[in-house]
């Protein structure tokens, strides 16, 4: 109970929300405060009327542009920083376009695996597009630029390939994996969403082993830093996508258990969907497939099955706070008597306090919330 108390009196150090980063970052990697939160009922931005009834990726740039790919009618949907209506409609020569990445400058990379293995690249305000590179595999499931201008895909057939853009030719690196599936350090399965830090390293939702896996750069060998084969962390199944803020935290959605997770400072917690109960209301998601930052800290979310994106506004970012109230730690047990709330390496705002806490279940049964895995195969095909 000391530890409770202790806890309960810190009050997190306050770090506000900027967005303030290297100017070659396409992405918003937001700042948060260590308790910040989301609203539990989202708004939806885009139904099946403009996304059609299977939505891909939505991606916010740094002027908070939406691009939306909807692949159903074959096209990449635009809305330009505050209009309500689509602004620009990116579509010629795309079939069943799934990842997409857009630059500072306003060049929109666009997956055309599905039938003629390409990525596809349409400058500012063009109308027709230029193929970047022929790869086979089938989709990019994800797209990612990294600050030196290499490109990143996740196909199906269990890789990420790397392309640098600055140079001649086009010529495709392996970056993870390869094309033979499976849970080793080396090997990915289903990998999807992906993620490259200003260090250069890869990160990657490996869908099918139900875990986020890190690679740094250089390294084709990975760790595990979420989910299945990780000691002291929580269960994943099928994670989808994978974002890092400004501070370079967590955040997963974790599609088949229908909610995004977030980590920071103190460890683990969900963020949004976090009844995991399949549904459409506004607190709720069906097979939720991407996520993307606008910036003001704000989540958008491909909520896939209920044919939406669907908007989670920031609802706090105090000066202080209380962790418990404000925190719902995600478990590392499935044991009725106690729990372990897990602490993150970065917890060095709380020195004095151990890096995993045992608590009774009891002491938490109004906050807490219990997963278990299963190898459910993801459902994006």
């Amino acid at each position: 109970m000391m530890i409770l108390s202790i806890i309960y009196l810190y009050l997190c150090l306050y770090i506000p929300l900027v967005n303030s980063q290297n100017s070659s970052v396409s992405v918003n990697r937001p700042k948060f405060s260590p308790c910040a939160t989301w609203n539990a009922n989202a708004t939806t931005f885009a139904n099946s009327t403009t996304i059609g009834t299977n939505p891909g990726v939505v991606f916010v740039d740094r002027n908070n542009t939406i691009y939306i790919t909807d692949r159903t009618s074959y096209r990449v949907q635009v809305w330009q920083n505050g209009q309500n209506n689509v602004t620009r409609t990116v579509s010629s020569g795309l079939n069943d376009p799934l990842g997409l990445f857009v630059l500072n400058n306003g060049d929109i990379y666009v997956d055309n695996g599905n039938v003629y293995n390409q990525i596809n690249k349409w400058i500012m305000n063009s109308t027709n597009s230029t193929v970047v590179t022929y790869l086979s595999g089938g989709h990019c499931y994800g797209l990612f630029i990294d600050i030196n201008q290499t490109l990143y895909c996740s196909l199906k057939i269990n890789q990420v390939l790397k392309i640098s853009l600055n140079s001649t030719g086009n010529m495709t690196q392996l970056a993870a994996g390869n094309s033979t599936p499976g849970n080793t350090t080396y090997l990915l399965n289903w990998p999807r969403g992906i993620f490259v830090d200003t260090n250069l390293d890869l990160y990657v939702a490996d869908g099918g082993n139900n875990r986020i896996q890190k690679f740094s750069y250089g390294q084709l060998s990975g760790i595990t830093i979420a989910g299945s084969g990780t000691t002291g962390t929580f269960d994943l199944n099928g994670p989808s996508d994978v974002v890092l803020d400004a501070d370079g935290y967590l955040f997963i959605v974790d599609q088949n258990t229908n909610r995004v997770i977030g980590s920071g400072p103190y460890g683990y917690r969900c963020l949004v969907g976090c009844s995991q109960q399949i549904g459409s209301t506004s607190s709720q998601l069906n097979q939720p497939y991407s996520m993307s930052f606008d910036s003001q800290g704000n989540i958008y979310v491909t909520d896939k099955n209920n044919a939406r994106v669907q908007m989670f506004n920031l609802a706090t970012n105090p000066n202080s706070c209380n962790i418990l109230s404000t925190q719902t730690p995600l478990l590392t047990s499935n044991n009725p008597s106690s729990s372990s709330i897990l602490t993150s390496s970065k917890s060095s705002l709380l020195p004095s306090i151990t890096s995993s806490l045992t608590i009774s279940s009891t002491q938490l049964s109004s906050t807490t919330t219990t997963t278990t895995s299963t190898a459910t195969s993801p459902s994006i095909s």
